[in-house]
């Protein structure tokens, strides 16, 4: 039997994780943070991760692209998360924000 594929959604369903969709990805949407669409991408993330994750569905908020929303500050504040540094590089890779989360979930 060969290693699991980290590219299957259903060897992650498999054991009740969500499946994140590339679209959906952190890595994805730090890449496209200045661009002027990034509203309409982070919906898109939501919409993709309630799609591929029925148990979310109609739950994530999507109004990230409304008119009202300052795209330059939304970002900003991308990055600003995105260099957020959790405990040491050994930590990070244990995804130490996630699991703080899951505990306060």
């Amino acid at each position: 039997m060969g290693r699991p594929d980290p590219e299957d959604p259903d060897e992650y369903r498999a054991q009740n994780i969500f499946w994140v969709p590339p679209e959906a990805r952190w890595a994805h949407l730090k890449a496209q943070a200045r661009q002027p669409t990034i509203g309409q991408l982070v919906d898109d993330a939501m919409a993709g991760l309630e799609r591929d994750n029925p148990a979310l569905k109609g739950v994530l908020p999507k109004d990230y692209a409304r008119p009202a929303l300052d795209k330059q500050r939304l970002g900003q504040l991308i990055d600003l998360i995105s260099n957020i540094k959790v405990g040491d590089e050994t930590s990070r890779a244990k995804d130490v924000l996630g699991r703080v989360y899951e505990y306060f979930r």
